[in-house]
């Protein structure tokens, strides 16, 4: 999966635009809720990614996320 998607996802999951979010931005700080981030996990483990929901609400940050998904890309 494109990380300019998860971007975009998280972006949309906050009514912002993806550019308005940093790398190392506290997602929650954003407003980002353990509901809404489990809402996009679970969306994103649907197009097949093997994602763990506490990997994702324990570092909230995008550049915590962009590594999670590339160890998990592979």
């Amino acid at each position: 999966m494109d990380f300019d998607r998860i971007r975009a996802d998280v972006a949309a999951a906050l009514y912002t635009t993806p550019d308005q979010i940093g790398m190392e931005d506290n997602l929650t700080d954003l407003g980002l809720d353990s509901m809404r981030i489990m809402t996009l996990v679970t969306e994103w483990q649907e197009q097949g990614m093997e994602l763990d929901f506490l990997s994702f609400a324990e570092e909230t940050t995008l550049a915590a996320w962009k590594a999670a998904f590339e160890t998990r890309q592979g």
